[in-house]
């Protein structure tokens, strides 16, 4: 049974493909007009793909996430010697090993 691989499904690995299949039969037929075609459509639609991920990365929820998460690592961390948060003991000594586990722990106390 022949396994099939998850990398048969990159963007890369068409284009690898088509152009070892060009190498070894180039010529101008049909086939390989149709094939660099294809190819070109794969390079836009990766170009495209980069272009979603950037706008996504750079708009103001995403940025608002990352603000949160740094804020949350300065609170976090043990070496923060100006910086507390105030949460109910038990939710704190069950989790001494993160500080996150012990804010969700008070989150799921929370009535």
């Amino acid at each position: 049974m022949t396994t099939f691989k998850q990398e048969y499904l990159s963007p890369e690995y068409a284009i690898a493909r088509i152009d070892d299949w060009i190498e070894r039969n180039g010529g101008e037929d049909s086939t390989t007009l149709i094939l660099c075609e294809a190819k070109r459509t794969i390079q836009k639609m990766v170009e495209g793909q980069s272009a979603i991920e950037q706008a996504v990365l750079q708009s103001e929820q995403v940025q608002a996430w990352k603000r949160d998460a740094e804020r949350l690592d300065w609170l976090a961390d043990p070496n923060n010697s100006i910086g507390n948060v105030q949460l109910p003991t038990e939710c704190v000594t069950e989790n001494l090993h993160s500080l996150r586990a012990a804010i969700d722990a008070a989150m799921e106390k929370q009535p």
